[in-house]
């Protein structure tokens, strides 16, 4: 038995008046509500379908949005399952992490009057979840016989990202693609996978923009008139950026350009790089085998990252060798604990609940956030979801257990913030602010290695 492969893509930028106007997400915009739509946001849809059982089926969904509340993204997975028959466990929600999109985490107090009890705007997100189901659903209904290859194209020449926190190494990764064809070998799908943050318009910016995920599908559908669907999925950039492609702030302060000069040169350089990913898949994409999809193998495991957890004090004195380096330790320990409980415990005595963009669970006096994450194995492709920004030593550290080398990994399937490994702790880094579980890379891996280990068994 073969499965089918279905592809859909609804437009879901919100109208610009809903909600009191939007909120763009991913930077702290103070009093600032979007004027324009620069590019359209899409949720862009690929279903494996098993023609026999819909219970054995698999979507997967990348989003135009900087992230998702978890509870709010199990709400629109529980919708596509009753009207599909897949279930929860099978539907994966990606956010591509684009910090010009609406705010749909609720962090960002994007106005004076909301500093104390910020949340994502309901109105907004709902309008969001509706085409996002429906771009699920349909996916599934399209479904249609296909083949599927797994493709990487050459090492990016310059280079196309860097790790942005120590030891600051250029990313010499290819990019990772699939090519899905009909049955007569006609390209119908590309499905494109890279890590770096989506953060080359202006942090300044209010009006909506994919960025460059966005553009890398546009340029590929520019490229290939007859292509049905074409997708980015961001992997692990929790440390990762582009690099040389933040136009605004060299026009607008080294040239001294006007306002939108300096935004149309910056929009002009994420198109520039939209267009660069899309050339390298378009280079290796003919050299790609495809083949029937015979097998889908997809596994769920809940995560229980829990709030303000760290290593014991004791154990750490020893990695600070001087009486200095051990006190900047413990007042560091202090400042971050002010931190959580000003981020965490300050709210909810506010506002009498939990802070919206957590998912919190109680284990007597300890406080968790209930999240997942996914292995998928497609023929023998393996695909990775990990809530949160992981760091990409994470990435690494997966692709080299997968047999055959052929995979996939996608940060943001909801936000949990960064998740980082110990050492950068330690170091210190401003992400600690965003994070509330410093012990959570450990954790994180752990649970992919055992999941992937019991997929090859």
């Amino acid at each position: 038995m073969n499965y089918l492969i279905g592809f859909a893509a609804t437009n879901i930028t919100p109208p610009l008046d809903l909600g009191g106007g939007i909120r763009v997400g991913g930077y702290i915009r103070m009093h600032k509500v979007s004027q324009k739509v620069l590019d359209f946001l899409y949720a862009r849809a690929i279903c494996f379908r098993n023609p026999e059982d819909p219970r054995s089926s698999l979507v997967i969904i990348a989003c135009d949005l900087v992230g998702f509340q978890y509870r709010i993204a199990r709400l629109a997975r529980r919708a596509i399952s009753r009207r599909t028959g897949i279930p929860i466990s099978n539907i994966i929600l990606h956010f591509t992490h684009s910090h010009s999109s609406p705010d749909t985490i609720g962090v960002f107090f994007n106005r004076l009057a909301n500093v104390l009890t910020f949340d994502v705007q309901y109105d907004v997100v709902r309008y969001i979840m509706h085409h996002i189901v429906r771009a699920g659903v349909n996916a599934f209904k399209n479904a249609q016989e296909a083949n599927l290859g797994y493709g990487v194209t050459s090492i990016p020449s310059p280079f196309l990202a860097i790790r942005r926190r120590s030891p600051y190494e250029y990313i010499q990764e290819p990019v990772r693609f699939l090519k899905i064809t009909d049955p007569e070998g006609n390209l119908t799908g590309i499905v494109v996978n890279y890590q770096a943050h989506p953060t080359q318009m202006p942090g300044g910016n209010a009006d909506i923009h994919p960025e460059y995920p966005g553009m890398v599908a546009k340029a590929l559908f520019k490229y290939y008139p007859s292509l049905q669907f074409a997708a980015y999925f961001n992997g692990a950039s929790g440390d990762v950026t582009i690099h040389g492609y933040k136009g605004y702030w060299m026009k607008r302060h080294r040239d001294h350009a006007s306002h939108d000069d300096s935004m149309a040169y910056s929009i002009k350089l994420v198109e520039d790089l939209g267009q660069r990913f899309a050339d390298l898949v378009i280079k290796a994409i003919d050299d790609v085998h495809v083949e029937p999809v015979t097998t889908v193998d997809v596994r769920r495991r809940f995560l229980f990252p829990r709030i303000g957890r760290v290593r014991s004090v004791w154990n750490r004195l020893g990695l600070y060798k001087t009486a200095s380096g051990k006190s900047r330790m413990l007042l560091h320990e202090f400042r971050d604990a002010i931190r959580i409980g000003l981020f965490h415990d300050l709210y909810k005595l506010v506002n009498g609940r939990f802070l919206p963009m957590l998912n919190i669970v109680m284990n007597g006096r300890q406080v968790h956030h209930q999240t997942e994450l996914f292995v998928a194995r497609i023929n023998d492709i393996y695909w990775f979801s990990s809530p949160g920004e992981p760091f990409i030593e994470y990435q690494a550290k997966l692709s080299k257990k997968v047999p055959a080398g052929k995979f996939f990994f996608s940060q943001m399937n909801e936000t949990c913030g960064y998740i980082y490994p110990w050492s950068f702790y330690v170091t210190g880094g401003y992400e600690k602010f965003f994070s509330f579980d410093a012990l959570f890379g450990e954790y994180l891996l752990k649970t992919f290695k055992d999941t992937l280990d019991s997929m090859k068994a």
